[in-house]
């Protein structure tokens, strides 16, 4: 994993990515779709929601879902390439 802390402000909403990470297709389970790329980047964020709305905010293309798991929140928005890319937010603790 590539750590690295990056802040940026969008919509006036402060973004902090403090991770990022490069997962790989190594299946068949449409995870990567509608992407057709072999690899899925994730960024750690710190709150997912004031995210997924400043990116709206902007005309960015996000995939209208979040999941809630044991592991946190996760979203996904599609680069100006074509490719997936997920936001993840830790769960507490």
């Amino acid at each position: 994993m590539l750590v690295e802390r990056t802040e940026r402000s969008i919509a006036d909403a402060r973004i902090e990515l403090r991770s990022r990470s490069l997962a790989t297709r190594s299946d068949s389970s449409g995870r990567f779709a509608p992407s057709d790329a072999s690899f899925m980047v994730n960024y750690r964020v710190d709150d997912l929601h004031a995210l997924v709305a400043a990116l709206k905010a902007e005309g960015c293309t996000v995939l209208d879902r979040i999941d809630d798991s044991e592991y946190g929140k996760f979203a996904w928005v599609i680069d100006p390439e074509g490719n997936k890319v997920e936001l993840w937010e830790p769960a507490a603790g």
